[in-house]
């Protein structure tokens, strides 16, 4: 009760960060930035993530990385503005594990903005070789030529893109890659966090390498028990009847809780429901578990 009554002062707006705590003890059905209020610092007209304050705030071993631009026509009639603020663990226990993710992030920047072609870095392992790595990206991105939009041609007077990104570990040697992306001032849109779990060589778990063979039958039908639960807690409703959805795939990691299972916006119900997390608990599938896992 203590816990939901602290997440609750921070998300009403409390004017100071919170005490230092464990990114792992965040409810896994409230990822990390739907923690994250306040689009602006409370300045009128300031359109970037600056001067807010969020629960990724006080989470030590984290960056927070910051970066806005501006583009304006010589008339001033129309401009656009895009500002970006980056979360990202200050080391990580392997360059395979941060290559791999480098790659999950460069991928979701290029489809928000044009980027350049500029390689990847050779040596990406710290916290500092990723806000190099991002800032590089958001500069070659940075202008109304940059931004991924059909009506750029059109805008009118004022277009704000903003970008959140958050890149951390969450539970031994699973990481989360989340992004919310707010265009034109719009609120309240849905973040999309992807789950990874990487193995003792930084290569990613799959679902056979988490579960025994011939156990796909079982891990949807619970699956599916989990959906029908959770689509009654956002929408105070059971959903309509239908036959089993295949929600059995590689989207899956180890957690604390149990195996976590992740389905992006628009994936299983509509956008406004933003993201599923599904979670099977240890004590329901210990016995279809590898052995190393159990």
């Amino acid at each position: 009760m203590k816990k939901y009554l602290y997440l609750l002062i921070i998300l009403l707006g409390s004017v100071s960060c919170s005490p230092k705590q464990n990114v792992d003890e965040v409810d896994r059905n409230t990822t990390l930035l739907d923690l994250f209020y306040g689009m602006t610092g409370g300045v009128e007209g300031d359109r970037s993530y600056r001067g807010t304050c969020c629960i990724l705030d006080s989470i030590p071993g984290v960056i927070r990385y910051e970066d806005f631009g501006e583009w304006r026509e010589p008339d001033e009639q129309r401009w656009y503005e895009s500002s970006l603020i980056l979360y990202v663990d200050e080391t990580f226990p392997s360059e395979a594990i941060a290559r791999n993710l480098a790659i999950h992030a460069d991928s979701i920047l290029n489809d928000y903005f044009y980027c350049g072609s500029t390689p990847l870095p050779d040596n990406m392992r710290t916290g500092k070789d990723f806000v190099r790595f991002f800032r590089s990206r958001f500069i070659e991105a940075d202008g109304v030529k940059g931004l991924k939009s059909e009506d750029k041609e059109s805008l009118e007077v004022f277009y704000p893109y903003r970008l959140a990104v958050v890149l951390c570990r969450i539970y031994k040697t699973t990481y989360i890659l989340e992004t919310c992306a707010d265009a034109n001032g719009s609120c309240g849109c849905p973040s999309d966090a992807m789950y990874i779990t990487y193995d003792s060589n930084g290569i990613p778990l799959k679902f056979e390498d988490i579960f025994i063979k011939g156990s796909e039958s079982r891990v949807n039908g619970l699956l599916n028990e989990r959906f029908d639960k959770e689509y009654e807690k956002k929408n105070g409703q059971m959903p309509e009847p239908h036959d089993f959805y295949n929600l059995v795939g590689d989207n899956c990691a180890i957690v604390k809780e149990g195996v976590l299972f992740y389905y992006p916006p628009y994936q299983l119900g509509c956008g406004a429901e933003g993201q599923y997390n599904l979670i099977l608990q240890y004590n329901e599938i210990k016995d279809i578990l590898k052995e190393d896992l159990q």
